[in-house]
């Protein structure tokens, strides 16, 4: 998640709550009330205007990871996954780009739906070929059109 991020969201349609966050570093939470949410929005009609594109968008963004998983091979998933760490989480630098989460290789594999060790194996490649490489815990994106052009 980044700054300003909504966790939880869906939950207005449905008792069902399908999204939980994990902090792995120091964070505030805010917390709202589903009675709460629905009279902001129901007073605010910009806000429910801008939820509702929030939750355009993060639908979009689970129909392509949805055709990532189903036609993607690991090292594009891995890719894409770098590239939005990159967009969301990314701090440029003279030396490229570091992500500036802490991830471990069993977090992104998860993410891609692969194992651990063909994680491993893929960011060693990555490694390898000089696109990336660890900052401490951190991972310097040194190429990122590399990554783009394996998503394609």
């Amino acid at each position: 998640m980044v700054p300003g991020q909504l966790c939880g969201s869906t939950t207005l349609f449905g008792d069902i709550h399908r999204n939980s966050a994990q902090a792995v570093e120091p964070t505030v939470a805010y917390g709202i009330s589903r009675k709460g949410y629905e009279d902001l929005l129901e007073i605010n009609p910009k806000l429910a205007k801008g939820i509702i594109k929030y939750l355009g968008a993060k639908l979009m963004d689970a129909h392509d990871v949805i055709i990532s998983l189903v036609s993607s091979k690991v090292e594009s998933r891995i890719a894409s996954v770098i590239v939005r760490l990159c967009e969301n989480h990314g701090i440029k630098t003279d030396d490229g780009i570091i992500i500036n989460v802490r991830l471990t290789r069993q977090d992104i594999a998860d993410i891609v739906g692969s194992t651990v060790e063909t994680t491993i194996r893929t960011i060693s490649k990555f490694k390898k070929q000089g696109f990336l490489t660890t900052v401490g815990r951190r991972l310097l994106v040194k190429d990122i059109n590399a990554f783009m052009d394996m998503m394609k």
